[in-house]
């Protein structure tokens, strides 16, 4: 008993090591999640990459989604299973301190390249945008 006290500790303690040294998430695999999650109009997933300020424009996102009629749902829908297939390119990353650009292009428009701004917040990664 005392054995398996011991390992499970010191694999807790190993995950803990693994999570502080990853420094919250990179900005390339935290941009990339957030763009795809927003690509798929998925909000909450979306809202697990944002910063605290960007969760207010993705709290009025959801509450617009709500008042969809049928036929908006359908297209809404539609939309959503378009964007699905959709593809994110990295370009570039841009840190300065706590904040950071990245810059991406998707498989719909490979030409256009947008830029997400990027801030850490208690040690993670966050989008910082505003929509409204």
């Amino acid at each position: 008993m005392n054995r398996i006290t011991l390992s499970l500790f010191a694999l807790i303690a190993g995950v803990m090591m693994l999570i502080s040294c990853g420094g919250g998430g990179d900005i390339k695999g935290n941009a990339n999640a957030f763009i795809s999650a927003m690509n798929k109009l998925d909000i909450k997933t979306a809202k697990a990459y944002a910063s605290t300020a960007s969760k207010a424009s993705l709290d009025k996102m959801e509450e617009q989604l709500k008042t969809l009629t049928p036929d908006q749902k359908k297209q809404f829908d539609d939309e959503v299973a378009k964007r699905s297939k959709t593809t994110i390119t990295i370009k570039d990353v841009k840190e300065n301190g706590d904040i950071a650009t990245v810059t991406f292009s998707t498989s719909d428009e490979p030409s256009r390249v947008d830029s997400l701004p990027m801030v850490k917040q208690d040690g993670k990664w966050l989008a910082d945008f505003k929509m409204f």
